[in-house]
């Protein structure tokens, strides 16, 4: 059962408003064309191999939090990391909780303060269970985000054969290996920045999940699960949103690709993208209330209460967009941070 649970938390700390909206996967794959089914297999294997090491370093007995991993592995850069990742993960929090309050907008015509609002009261709620109830509500919610975006692409691949035919666009890509040797190169490194700047948030939260990752076995198959469930997700999305080019117009390329499917269709989606949110909000807020009652409050209440409030404030004065702006920056940090896991030698 706990292979399941880090599994589902795994996969819901990475698909966000971003990845369920297909604005990240068609900026990071999709865009690269014939390479881009060639990036989601390399994000897939990374994700796997990050999830698998993070979890195998929550085995260790002297690492206790996100903290300590980066005081063991990084030394004296370690203070800068820890910064910077709290800044980005109340960032990110902000982001979701200010998306959460636009989606309630356009799908129920509530006003966004009051669906920003609902959103932080749920999260601050969950949060009061601390990691039981990130465990919990994301072993419940990520399995209807995965069954419903699959379902969702079959029944728009039905009707839209050429969505299961663009994948002859990146199986062909030995054949061209040579003459595109350049934007195979992008597309590679645009995968290892997603998986970067996700991993700063997934990272942060496995690590904490020690009383949960029972044994070694645990951690591999958690972690391999995870990353698979995230690769078959993104291959199957990335096909989808291939096979038509004039989604690179819109912010919601997922959205305006089925908006004319069936109502249930419809629905199925604004839900999958709601609980989409909330994982990712859980996650990044948790992970915020470490940060901060391990650096500033030293009290985890105080941390909830402050992550909660700051959260909901800042979702109306902008202070998220500024994510988007500095995603780079942020992939650089994540980059250290895959490296540092990948060259980790676990004690277990």
């Amino acid at each position: 059962m706990n292979i399941f649970k880090l599994a589902f938390l795994y996969v819901g700390l990475v698909i966000g408003a971003g990845f369920a909206s297909g604005r990240e996967v068609l900026t990071y794959f999709v865009s690269y064309e014939k390479f881009g089914i060639v990036g989601i297999i390399f994000a897939g294997i990374l994700f796997c191999i990050t999830g698998v090491k993070s979890l195998l370093i929550a085995l260790e007995k002297d690492i206790n939090s996100y903290g300590d991993f980066l005081k063991k592995g990084f030394k004296n850069l370690a203070p800068f990391l820890e910064i910077v990742t709290g800044l980005f993960l109340m960032a990110v929090y902000s982001s979701m909780i200010s998306s959460f309050g636009a989606v309630f907008f356009e799908s129920f015509g509530i006003k966004s303060v009051y669906g920003a609002l609902l959103g932080s009261l749920l999260c601050g709620l969950v949060f009061v269970f601390g990691k039981d109830g990130i465990l919990v509500i994301n072993s419940i919610l990520t399995p209807f985000i995965i069954v419903f975006l699959i379902f969702i692409i079959f029944v728009y691949g039905i009707k839209n054969i050429s969505v299961f035919q663009s994948f002859g666009k990146g199986s062909l890509f030995l054949n061209t290996y040579l003459y595109d040797f350049n934007l195979f190169l992008k597309a590679m490194f645009s995968a290892f920045v997603y998986v970067s700047y996700n991993c700063v948030t997934a990272v942060s939260v496995l690590i904490s999940m020690k009383e949960v990752v029972k044994n070694k076995f645990c951690a591999i198959v958690s972690g391999i699960l995870g990353g698979v469930l995230l690769l078959i997700i993104g291959f199957l999305m990335t096909n989808m949103l291939m096979g038509d080019s004039t989604l690179l117009n819109y912010d919601l390329p997922f959205l305006y690709a089925i908006k004319d499917e069936s109502q249930i269709v419809l629905i199925m989606y604004k839900i999958a993208l709601i609980f989409a949110i909330i994982t990712t909000a859980l996650g990044n807020g948790y992970a915020s209330m470490l940060w901060l009652s391990e650096n500033i409050f030293k009290n985890i209440r105080l941390s909830m209460i402050f992550v909660v409030v700051f959260g909901f404030l800042t979702s109306f004065i902008g202070f998220s967009s500024f994510v988007s702006k500095v995603y780079f920056v942020f992939g650089i940090l994540g980059g250290v941070l895959v490296l540092g896991l990948i060259l980790n030698k676990t004690s277990k």
